[in-house]
């Protein structure tokens, strides 16, 4: 007589019998996710190992994006229980590269909504308003600092509307960077997040640079002459004093503008990568070193989040890379 293994408890079932007898698992459904560390399929519904308490990786623990020239790599690095950044990315039709990076504040329950929804937003609107002014038979390009306004508006609309209950057992705890002395979000509060979005707009002899900015996480260009684009971070004695969400006292959002000749990367990031390579030229060399080893594309991005994850990880890693160099690897994840 034939007969089927269960692929949860290991019982032999009838062939053709469309449920296991000792454990009532659904013979016909695909196998439940074996625990990472002891391979028992004893995982319960909080994401814990029921056979050794082992806690099993997260979707957004480590995740690889890639859109033709434009890559980007976020993690949860060693120290958090959650990743709360997110990062979306896209290039338009036209060329333009579109980098957005938001670092939920890891103190606040449901800041990894809140980063999430604030980077697609404002991801989406500059996509369709470049894409537009592409598209349009004007001679004209859009104005991109009237757009990132308006994307960073969308990204706060977002985050605010996220929701996070201060009871869950969500938020990390205190780290080195949270709001003001006046609304500590250690003490509970609505999600928050910082944002930063850049548009870079391939030129004949370089690249146009377009920047918007609340928070801490950077931007910078890396190339013959390496500057950082996000100039001021907004925070004061290591609390931010501007954020995204709806406790946000002033979310507008600093607007800059560069022109830049030759060949290079941008390089967007939360402070989970910036804080183990804070110096314009500090950075630039472990890009260039990163480089120079062969890592390209998307793995020149895990390499960067490789880095700080050496360093000590202590806070969640968000890297989104961009290039216009002859030999940038455009592979996709």
């Amino acid at each position: 007589m034939l007969t089927v293994i269960c692929p949860s408890c290991g019982e032999e079932a009838p062939d053709g019998a469309k449920w296991c007898e000792a454990c009532g698992q659904d013979l016909n459904a695909e196998p439940a996710p074996a625990c990472v560390n002891c391979g028992e399929r004893e995982v319960g519904a909080e994401g814990y190992c029921l056979s050794c308490g082992h806690k099993q990786p997260e979707e957004r623990d480590h995740q690889t994006f890639g859109d033709r020239s434009v890559v980007a790599v976020t993690d949860r690095g060693r120290r958090h229980r959650h990743n709360e950044d997110a990062v979306a990315i896209a290039q338009t039709t036209g060329g333009s590269a579109v980098l957005v990076v938001c670092d939920g504040v890891s103190t606040t329950a449901g800041s990894a909504e809140a980063s999430l929804r604030a980077a697609a937003a404002a991801r989406d609107l500059l996509v369709a308003g470049i894409e537009a002014g592409e598209g349009a038979d004007v001679d004209a390009p859009p104005d991109l600092s009237q757009l990132l306004t308006r994307a960073t508006e969308a990204a706060q609309t977002e985050a605010a509307a996220s929701v996070g209950d201060p009871t869950d057992d969500d938020a990390d705890g205190p780290v080195s960077v949270m709001a003001d002395r006046a609304h500590r979000h250690d003490d509970g509060g609505p999600p928050s997040s910082t944002f930063v979005a850049v548009v870079a707009t391939p030129t004949e002899d370089g690249v146009e640079l377009s920047t918007a900015w609340v928070g801490d996480s950077r931007a910078y260009w890396v190339g013959d002459d390496p500057q950082r684009l996000t100039p001021v971070d907004h925070e004061l004695g290591g609390s931010l004093i501007r954020w995204l969400g709806a406790d946000s006292i002033d979310p507008t959002p600093d607007i800059g503008s560069t022109r830049v000749t030759g060949q290079g990367w941008v390089v967007v990031c939360s402070d989970g990568l910036w804080r183990y390579a804070a110096e314009v030229g500090e950075l630039a060399e472990v890009v260039r070193r990163l480089s120079e080893d062969g890592a390209s594309g998307t793995a020149l991005a895990a390499a960067l989040v490789d880095h700080a994850n050496e360093a000590g990880g202590h806070d969640n890693i968000t890297v989104a890379l961009w290039s216009n160099r002859s030999d940038w690897a455009t592979e996709t994840s």
